[in-house]
């Protein structure tokens, strides 16, 4: 996303920038890594850039006695390519006397001097650039605006599966873990949700003291109604030393007995400040790893410095940073959430996150962590009698199954919304089977219609029954699992529902998806391409 605003930033001063001021501080090494960055970053812009940048060196009190030209030569070949890439141009700023203003008059007229040298033409990028430039913006927006779309729609969708567990949902403690890269902002995190002080910061004695959370610390407090346990943990880097990487995961384990008998969530954090990459999602994925692939049930990403972000959406931002970071958030079933931890005043902000920490509970049916997980047999359902008995697990994946086919479902019915549709006859209305033993509710969104009760009724009769012997009667867990026996009877039941012709011999994918949509009571189905 950085690099987008890099080459867009040209743009925002027709016809084009005078002086582009490389800014580096003087209180980070410029290392190899620093070096690689800027080759990167400038490299956007085309070779022409340099002849028109000066480097600009904050913190300049750090210098001390020492020259800047001292400062230079010691930190080695890396800032010493950077001087002259840049025509042996720079200046330094002492960002903690702000009111001498020569240091700004003589950086001017280093500015007017790199001019007069350019015979006053500014940097400008081709027209062809700008023009792809915003063909990339519109597209990035729209690819945006599909991933909220998609996200929402999904997001619907299970808070009215599991609409019954909500309303008896009673829990009155969550356990939460933060995880995640070193400098994420997880001990901010942790303070914003618990509205306090209490995990040390860069901005707290303890913090100078021990430079960085070195081992899990948990702090609690009752927050919005509810008693909140967060665990904080030390964070890691891409490239860690191995011993250095047991360490941290060994501290990720324990993070677990911190809050017994599990935590409910696990945060992953995310700041919106740095780029996201390849090696940082194998660094996730291998730490997480540890805690088994069930962990990614119990996780959600959460953002943090989100007011990088601007008047964007968060959506923009996945979007642009690639493939690593969509992957990483499909991995956490698409949850999400962005904390501006500057503004601890929005309580807003974690309230919302609280709730959607509970949603994520709820519908692993208010079950916590644990590395380990004892198999437990489910009682047999009338309708499975001489199959054998399920174990929990067989139980739980059906179920989740199910919930996975109806959330790919709703997502194809929004892509296929904007295909042109004709009029059909004795065509089928979307059918959700329902997730209580009533009659089916409609699911928020005008996309998801339920006119064929009778078929479910049916259904749920002819293949289900009403066991009582079902834990959880009327709730997601018994209801889900009868629709999990008979994925491919109902498919059946909805394909005969279809009619003859075309759309018979075409397979559907779930329970939740069809070619026929009802709107406004009569019914429409859309050309097959």
């Amino acid at each position: 996303m950085d690099r987008f605003e890099i080459v867009h930033s040209v743009f925002q001063c027709p016809p084009g920038p005078h002086a582009v001021l490389l800014v580096v501080p003087f209180a980070t090494a410029f290392n190899k890594s620093y070096k690689r960055a800027v080759e990167e970053h400038m490299g956007l812009l085309t070779d022409a850039v340099w002849k028109h940048t000066i480097v600009l060196f904050t913190r300049g009190d750090w210098l001390g006695d020492t020259t800047v030209e001292q400062r230079i030569a010691s930190e080695g070949k890396g800032l010493q390519w950077l001087i002259e890439k840049c025509g042996n141009r720079y200046h330094v700023f002492d960002n903690k006397n702000q009111s001498d203003a020569t240091q700004v008059t003589e950086l001017l007229e280093k500015v007017e001097e790199m001019v007069a040298e350019n015979r006053g033409c500014p940097y400008e990028i081709d027209r062809d650039v700008s023009a792809d430039l915003e063909q990339k913006n519109r597209s990035g927006k729209e690819r945006a605006q599909k991933i909220m779309m998609k996200v929402q729609r999904q997001m619907t969708t299970l808070r009215e599966l599991f609409r019954v567990e909500e309303q008896i949902f009673s829990e009155d403690e969550l356990r939460i873990v933060l995880v995640g890269r070193r400098e994420a902002g997880k001990s901010v995190a942790g303070n914003t949700i618990l509205v306090g002080e209490l995990f040390p910061t860069a901005l707290t004695k303890e913090f100078r003291i021990q430079n960085r959370t070195t081992q899990c610390v948990m702090q609690q407090k009752r927050v919005a109604g509810m008693k909140l346990k967060v665990v904080d943990t030390p964070g890691w880097w891409k490239r860690t030393p191995q011993d250095a990487r047991d360490w941290v995961q060994d501290e990720v384990m324990r993070s677990v007995s911190l809050c017994p008998p599990g935590p409910h969530a696990f945060l992953l954090v995310i700041p919106i400040s740095a780029p996201f990459s390849e090696g940082d999602l194998k660094a996730v994925e291998e730490h997480l790893g540890l805690l088994t692939e069930k962990v990614w049930r119990h996780t959600m990403v959460l953002f943090t410095w989100g007011d990088w972000l601007g008047d964007r959406a968060i959506e923009e931002y996945i979007e642009r940073e690639g493939e690593a970071l969509q992957e990483l958030v499909e991995k956490c079933g698409n949850r999400y959430h962005v904390m501006n931890c500057h503004d601890w005043g929005d309580g807003s902000q974690v309230t919302t996150l609280l709730r959607k920490v509970k949603e994520m509970v709820i519908r692993n049916k208010g079950q916590h962590f644990t590395i380990e997980q004892k198999i437990r047999q489910k009682p047999m359902l009338h309708w499975l009698a001489g199959k054998g008995m399920m174990t929990e697990e067989e139980w739980n994946r059906r179920e989740e199954e199910l919930i996975e086919r109806m959330l790919k479902a709703v997502v194809v019915e929004l892509e296929e919304s904007k295909l042109p549709f004709v009029w059909r006859k004795k065509s089928i209305d979307l059918l959700i089977p329902s997730m209580s033993c009533e009659t089916p509710s409609e699911v928020g969104s005008s996309y998801i219609n339920y006119g064929a009760h009778a078929k479910v009724s049916e259904w749920r009769v002819k293949y289900a029954g009403r066991s009582a012997e079902s834990s959880g009667h009327g709730t997601m867990s018994s209801a889900v699992s009868y629709v999990g026996e008979s994925l491919d009877r109902w498919e059946n039941l909805v394909k005969e529902s279809l009619g003859d012709g075309k759309t018979r011999s075409r397979m559907l994918d779930s329970p939740a998806k069809s070619e026929a949509h009802t709107y406004g009571g009569k019914t429409k189905r859309r050309h097959s391409h």
